[in-house]
């Protein structure tokens, strides 16, 4: 195995054999969130991933996501004029680029940041393609920030995996208060999903969760610690 292969996706449904991956290749070792969402977003669904991009990237986490038209492409451009590393990953072969319209951006990502794909250069893209990427972005991900979807979106299936892969969610409270979709409220009361009202609450209520994981089971060490520095 390559030390490069990121060991936090073994353990999960659907791994992959192979990454194929073109850029900096120690990004995968980095804390990484996925920021993700519709293809067709409000203008304030962009606002909100341009500040949720940039405020991850201040907090040192590498912003993930998927390419797409929309909220991912937002996501990517924002890291990049912040000088802050991204990773794309890709539902087609690196060969290939979709949509045809970010070639360049996944051209720039792959010089300054990662594009990550599981598939070889030989395969034919099928739609369902896109929901391995999206597993495989989740796996890679501390936590997938979704910014704004319909129901049943590619954001919200990937939330979906993000659950059964023990990963964190977050959700933006204008997205639970938006009476027009359902998923927002189905995902709010489920443990690990975090509702937020601004981009900045996320880096700090992420690194909360990620101080509270480990410190399970270790009450005693804790106190030990405590005992010797007080």
């Amino acid at each position: 195995t390559s030390p490069h292969w990121p060991k936090q996706i073994d353990t999960f449904a659907y791994r992959p054999k192979f990454l194929y991956v073109q850029g900096n290749l120690g990004l995968l070792k980095e804390p990484s969130v996925s920021v993700i969402g519709t293809r067709s977003p409000s203008l304030e669904g962009k606002e909100l991933a341009l500040q949720t991009s940039r405020a991850l990237g201040k907090a040192g986490y590498v912003v993930a996501s998927g390419l797409a038209l929309g909220i991912d492409g937002v996501a990517h451009k924002a890291a990049l004029a912040m000088g802050n590393p991204t990773i794309a990953v890709v539902g087609t072969p690196l060969c290939s680029v979709y949509p045809p319209e970010h070639e360049l951006l996944q051209q720039q990502i792959a010089q300054s940041g990662l594009v990550v794909s599981r598939f070889a250069p030989s395969t034919k893209t099928q739609k369902w393609h896109f929901l391995l990427r999206n597993r495989l972005m989740s796996a890679l991900s501390l936590a997938s920030v979704v910014v704004e979807d319909r129901d049943g979106g590619g954001a919200v299936r990937q939330a979906t995996f993000a659950l059964e892969q023990k990963k964190y969610i977050f959700i933006y409270q204008g997205s639970v208060d938006n009476q027009s979709i359902l998923w927002p409220r189905q995902f709010a009361n489920k443990s690990r999903v975090f509702v937020v009202h601004k981009s900045g609450d996320i880096p700090r209520v992420l690194a909360q969760a990620m101080k509270r994981k480990a410190s399970v089971g270790k009450p005693k060490d804790a106190f030990v610690q405590l005992q010797l520095f007080s």
